[in-house]
């Protein structure tokens, strides 16, 4: 367990290397952290969650910024876990700064889930971030944390993940990287392979449902919730879930959510634009082609109807036309 631990440095994480300079690679969003808040995308996700008097469980809690946004907003307990020491010294080192406890673990998920089990004081959790953190786990170590997970999970907990968007499912370990879903961390020697584990989101929510959640919305999953595989996903999902008393807040209801989008998803704009413009110059331009015979053919009948249509207004002019009646 704990896939390419060893890039999980400091420097991939705070963005700066060891005498302080930017880096073109690591995590986002560190100017909020350093302001002590947290990126816009993952506040949003945070902001549908009701955390008062909740037990909450951060899997790759990274810097610890979402574990300091639940325990800000009522969270009754937070339980970190990372396999990275760096990680560990960064949250700790954060959450004290601004006078806040949270039970951190160094350790990967699956040996957390075999140790919690133990632990004679052990308690089930109300709320689970995965943010930014199913794209690094392997996808049949990931299916192991769940199936673990499940029994830690109160009966109404909810599961908030966030990770990139994908144009294609691809299990990098099993199947290798597919030119498809390529991302800015494959162009780094020092990030290249972590994320070894990309969704589309279709293939996100059919994933999810395998390992026993229901998709309440894009980055929201619950468990023990069975509602029609058309609605799953839906807004009426989410009015659902909040009615049985899931933690989330019922007035995000037909909030649109955002998603943070792979690199490749540029190259796919790109090629759609480039098409586009193919499809222009086949239609404006080119008199050889199929396309542009199918275009002039159906622009000269469009026109003829319409001139028919003009002609016939203007020679009645707005006046009713009288027929003669027949003669005997």
């Amino acid at each position: 367990m704990g896939y390419m631990r060893h890039k999980y440095t400091r420097v991939y994480f705070l963005k700066r290397d060891s005498v302080g300079n930017r880096t073109l690679f690591g995590v986002e969003g560190l100017e909020d952290f350093e302001r002590g808040g947290i990126r816009e995308q993952d506040a949003d996700i945070l902001r549908r969650i009701d955390f008062r008097g909740k037990t909450v469980l951060d899997l790759g809690f990274g810097r610890g910024e979402a574990i300091k946004y639940s325990l800000e907003n009522g969270a009754r307990r937070a339980v970190g876990v990372d396999f990275s020491e760096d990680a560990h010294v960064i949250a700790r080192e954060f959450l004290a700064h601004y006078g806040l406890h949270a039970d951190l673990h160094c350790m990967d998920a699956l040996s957390f889930f075999k140790w919690y089990a133990l632990q004679e004081e052990s308690e089930q959790f109300d709320v689970c971030l995965m943010l930014d953190f199913v794209e690094h786990v392997p996808r049949f170590e990931l299916t192991s944390v769940f199936m673990f997970m499940r029994k830690w999970l109160s009966a109404r907990a909810v599961l908030a993940v966030n990770t990139p968007v994908f144009p294609v499912d691809n299990d990098v370990i099993a199947d290798g990287l597919d030119p498809k879903a390529r991302d800015t961390g494959d162009d780094f020697e020092e990030t290249a392979g972590m994320h070894c584990n990309r969704y589309s989101q279709g293939s996100l929510r059919n994933y999810m449902r395998s390992c026993g959640f229901t998709a309440i919305s894009g980055h929201f999953f619950v468990p023990h919730l069975s509602i029609a595989r058309m609605l799953e996903g839906t807004p009426w999902a989410w009015w659902i879930a909040s009615k049985r008393a899931y933690p989330i807040a019922r007035s995000a209801m037909w909030q649109t959510e955002g998603f943070e989008y792979a690199m490749c998803w540029d190259d796919i704009r790109r090629g759609r634009s480039s098409m586009r413009e193919e499809s222009r110059w086949a239609i404006g331009k080119g008199s050889d082609t199929l396309l542009g015979l199918a275009f002039r053919a159906i622009k000269r009948i469009v026109l003829a109807v319409a001139r028919r249509l003009i002609r016939r207004c203007r020679r009645n002019d707005g006046v009713k036309v009288e027929r003669k009646p027949p003669v005997e």
